[in-house]
């Protein structure tokens, strides 16, 4: 008995046509759009989950499109990531140190200030999605901004899920389909959403490497994690994505500061958002990073209002931390 033929994910996006490709793009898209907004960064089988519930779900919509007829479900709009849940107070979310931490957040969330874009696709007669031009603009953001040719909408993907082609408006009602033609279709569904499925790996490399808004990390466990710039920063993200190591996370961040800007860390800073930690989390972080050789450039310094700073020793020497400390916490009129 002959072995089954194994599909390579390469094959099973052949056999999707541009299409769909773009549709499954577009999913993959708003699902790692909608995670963000919840400061959450979905890896490779988070998403592999959520994109399969999504296609179940648009394939109920689907079927539920062609009894009635080809009308559009209520509710239905071009497919974009989640600007967000209710609005959260920002004292809360940005904490008083979040330019140290490196973040830029809204007034209602931790998020970059700035417009979030619908994050689509382009496509070219005769291509797939287009990946950044050379000579293109240096922000990946920026980039991430321009418009697409053909925004993908639910319409046109509950359409084609179900074999009919997406109508602007119906003039009149359109009886549905015979009870055979929509068992057909139903079929049809189904192996579409399986062959999406199937796409799911090949689908989300070109999603990274030729949408310049889609970006990844790696977290404390060495796993990789995706997120869009224009709904996080690539800081946020690097500190979201190190949590899982709450010493470690706390060493890079000290050292990035003395290092890039230089200045010296309030302690406090780590227990508010992005970091969250607790008080005993922070005191088991200062215990490693003293009994750890790798962190012994770890030191602090002490203001004169009692303010606990931390510095690294591999970029900041005492007595420069120790000034930087006193005008952060007395101010410049008290150091003209």
């Amino acid at each position: 008995m002959s072995e089954p033929e194994v599909i390579t994910p390469a094959q099973a996006l052949q056999g999707l046509g541009q299409e769909m490709q773009h549709q499954g793009l577009a999913v993959l898209a708003e699902l790692i759009g909608q995670c963000n907004t919840q400061e959450e960064l979905p890896n490779k089988e988070t998403l592999r989950g959520l994109f399969a519930r999504r296609l179940e779900n648009l394939l109920e919509e689907a079927l539920a499109f062609q009894e009635d007829g080809g009308a559009v479900p209520t509710g239905a709009a071009p497919l974009k990531h989640s600007a967000g849940e209710a609005e959260k107070q920002a004292g809360e979310q940005a904490g008083p140190f979040a330019a140290v931490a490196g973040t830029a957040p809204k007034a209602n969330g931790p998020m970059q200030e700035q417009e979030t874009p619908d994050i689509t696709l382009t496509t070219h007669e005769g291509e797939g999605p287009s990946a950044p031009l050379p000579g293109e603009a240096a922000s990946r953001t920026e980039a991430g901004k321009k418009s697409a040719k053909a925004q993908i909408s639910r319409r046109e993907l509950l359409a084609n899920l179900v074999g009919r082609p997406a109508k602007a408006e119906a003039k009149a009602p359109v009886a549905p389909p015979a009870p055979a033609v929509q068992e057909a279709n139903a079929a049809a569904g189904k192996a579409a959403v399986a062959a999406l499925l199937a796409a799911f790996d090949a689908l989300l490399d070109i999603l990274v490497t030729t949408n310049p808004a889609i970006a990844t990390c790696t977290t404390a466990e060495g796993i990789t994690v995706y997120y869009i710039r224009t709904e996080m920063s690539d800081v946020y993200a690097g500190i979201l994505a190190g949590k899982g190591n709450p010493p470690a996370l706390l060493a890079n961040v000290v050292r990035e500061n003395s290092q890039v800007y230089p200045r010296p860390v309030p302690l406090d800073l780590f227990e508010y958002p992005p970091f969250d930690f607790t008080p005993e989390v922070v005191q088991e972080c200062l215990q490693k990073l003293a009994a750890t050789p790798e962190w012994a450039d770890i030191r602090f310094v002490e203001s004169a209002v009692g303010t606990v700073y931390l510095y690294s020793t591999q970029y900041l020497d005492h007595d420069h931390a120790e000034f930087l400390a006193e005008r952060a916490d007395t101010g410049l009129i008290m150091n003209p």
